[in-house]
């Protein structure tokens, strides 16, 4: 029998759930966290990096569990790969100590067929049995249960925010 705890339990559900429909292998990667990024700019703050030191930008999610809610909190996330060093970088400040990074490519490639450039994902909740997606909506968020963690029902139809590609 395979035992885990609350914290374990919700990142391996979120890992098996998502990986049929991500092209890579999801991976558990821990970055060296560089000061000097833009807070709530994940995806300005990898960008920054790739131009200034030619690491390529890769995406996945930072995972939060919230014990005292009861619920656990996958949030997609942009940072840095040196290729040449075989080192992830994080620029970005005020990463909880606690936060797991969770390498998913097929974000990426996503992102940039359907829309033309890239962007952030929706952020997703598990609460008990059920994942839910969070975007920002015109009145605050909108919170709506989602049945599959599938790349369609991750990004909203029209983000609201993104880099186009050069």
């Amino acid at each position: 029998m395979f035992n885990s705890s609350p914290k374990q339990g919700a990142l391996l559900r979120f890992l098996l759930e998502r990986q049929p429909y991500s092209e890579a292998t999801l991976d558990v990667i821990r970055p060296r966290l560089l000061q000097g990024g833009v807070n709530n700019e994940c995806l300005r703050n990898a960008s920054q990096v790739q131009k200034s030191h030619g690491f390529k930008m890769v995406s996945g999610w930072l995972y939060i569990a919230k014990p005292t809610l009861g619920t656990a909190q996958f949030t997609q996330h942009w940072w840095n790969y040196d290729p040449g060093q075989q080192v992830f970088y994080d620029l970005s400040p005020n990463i909880e100590p606690n936060a797991i990074h969770v390498l998913d490519l097929g974000l990426a490639k996503f992102a940039s067929q359907q829309f033309g450039y890239l962007t952030v994902a929706k952020s997703i909740l598990l609460k008990g049995e059920r994942f839910f997606s969070l975007d920002y909506g015109e009145d605050g968020f909108d919170i709506e249960p989602i049945e599959r963690l599938d790349d369609q029902s991750l990004f909203p139809p029209k983000p609201h925010h993104g880099q186009r590609l050069s």
